[in-house]
């Protein structure tokens, strides 16, 4: 039997980018894809993601769950982080040799002790945390290129102008209406109410209520057409 106390072992660490879509600015109508930093204050100091280092015996979902409660205030409630990729590079932290195990997990806006800070904002971060949100990043958006709201992020039904609106903060980008219509509603479900598909009115026409219909189907194309600037 090989004696693996021969061999020198990294620190494991367990980091993860939460994602979500908060106001920009006071204006509520104006959301963006954001991401949840923490500020260190002890060396090396400044924002980072929130992240543990493993203990002796424990899994990495418990090390990850512990690090978002403990350090941000963040219950996962049943939501399960999918894991990025490992992050391994040569000094990527000062205090020693140190491989992450690098997650991210997209929650409905909480209230947490972190900072929210939009992703077309984004500062550098401690480690190479950047790189883990850049890939988070890309993982989502693919995801609200197919699916209408994949992760969850609408809590309650909806109308197809609020849907649009989450997918263009997600996205970044301003999406056509009529593609967009025809594209989602087919993998939706009217909201009924004793029998009467529901509606919504904020001072105009009605607009129906929707949410998300289950599904293993995907459309054709792959990504949601943009509006013209």
């Amino acid at each position: 039997m090989v004696d693996l106390s021969r061999f020198p072992r990294p620190n494991v660490a367990v980091d993860v980018a939460v994602l979500s879509v908060v106001p920009r600015t006071r204006e509520a109508t104006d959301r963006a894809l954001a991401v949840l930093a923490l500020e260190r204050r002890e060396e090396p100091a400044g924002l980072a993601l929130p992240g543990r280092f493993m203990r002796p015996g424990e899994r990495a979902a418990d090390t990850l769950s512990t690090a978002l409660r403990e350090k941000a205030d963040v219950d996962l409630a049943g939501r399960e982080p999918e894991l990025i990729g490992v992050f391994d590079a040569d000094e990527r932290d000062p205090r020693g040799w140190t491989v992450s195990l690098g997650h991210a997990v997209v929650l409905p806006t909480t209230t947490t002790s972190g900072r929210w800070v939009p992703v077309d904002e984004l500062p550098r971060l401690l480690f190479d945390h950047t790189a883990l949100v850049r890939d988070a990043v890309a993982r989502t958006r693919a995801r609200y290129e197919l699916r209408p709201d994949p992760d969850g992020l609408m809590t309650q039904a909806f109308t197809l102008a609020e849907l649009r609106q989450l997918h263009e903060a997600v996205l970044g980008a301003s999406l056509q209406r009529d593609t967009f219509r025809r594209r989602m509603e087919p993998l939706l479900v009217p909201h009924v109410d004793d029998g009467v598909h529901t509606s919504r009115s904020s001072g105009g026409r009605p607009a129906r209520l929707w949410t998300v219909a289950p599904t293993d189907a995907l459309p054709e194309r792959v990504r949601l057409p943009r509006t013209r600037r």
